[in-house]
């Protein structure tokens, strides 16, 4: 189980009425619950080999134990027959005829043959612990590199959780100037539509003055024509 750094991030923002703004994020919990869940997978095969190595010392140690009691008993009955075998040629009995050291010698050659086998599974026994404890040792330091790197990762999650946060306070703040910016091109707007009509309205006046004032030139020049053609007719009469 691989973890690859987390490579997107996502910010969605929503305005409504051009004055409010949703921030989401999403990715840093996520990533979080995989690498619990990674270290949970790797960590698990350590249990059952850790059980195992405690298993394989305690039963090295039992037989070992046994093998030391064997031993010690092999060293009684051997001192046993060797005062029997001594006993009976100080009182001229033939050692074949001493059924007793012939018992101990067949007791002897059987715990002989036990201790053989003890010794035999106890070298398998060691084998197979310094096995166990070679694939520890290679589990041990897999674990140490990926505690490694998941503690870079953990660090990667932080430093890039505070650029998150660092960004999205800077979102806020440009959509707090957003909203400022929208109010100000709404009331320009206004007030531009508010000029537009007075330009308008004082264009239509112009237009009505200067229709007012050609109408008044038309009639002064009607006037002077009048009073010429009038000054024209009093002068013939003479």
């Amino acid at each position: 189980f691989f973890l690859s750094p987390p490579s997107h991030r996502h910010l969605q923002c929503a305005m409504h009425g051009g004055s409010a703004m949703e921030l989401k994020t999403a990715g840093v919990p996520e990533c979080l619950a995989a690498l619990k869940k990674r270290n949970a997978l790797r960590s698990a095969p350590f249990e059952e080999l850790i059980n195992s190595h405690t298993k394989l010392l305690l039963e090295n140690s039992s037989l070992r134990q046994q093998n030391t009691s064997l031993k010690s008993q092999l060293q009684e009955a051997t001192a046993e027959v060797t005062q029997l075998r001594n006993a009976a040629q100080a009182e001229g009995i033939g050692v074949g005829k001493c059924r007793k050291c012939s018992d101990m010698q067949d007791e002897l050659l059987a715990g002989m043959r036990e201790a053989a086998k003890d010794k035999q599974m106890i070298l398998e026994l060691n084998e197979e612990v310094k096995r166990v404890q070679a694939a520890l040792s290679t589990m041990t330091d897999d674990l140490a590199a990926s505690k490694e790197r998941t503690e870079h990762l953990h660090e990667t999650l932080q430093a890039m959780r505070m650029q998150l946060e660092e960004k999205e306070a800077a979102l806020e703040v440009s959509v707090s100037e957003c909203a400022s910016r929208t109010v100000e091109v709404e009331q320009q707007r206004v007030e531009i539509l508010r000029l537009k009509k007075e330009n308008g309205d004082l264009l239509q006046q112009v237009l009505s003055m200067k229709e007012a004032m050609a109408e008044k030139y038309n009639e002064i020049h009607k006037l002077m024509d009048e009073a010429v053609q009038k000054e024209q007719a009093a002068g013939q009469k003479q």
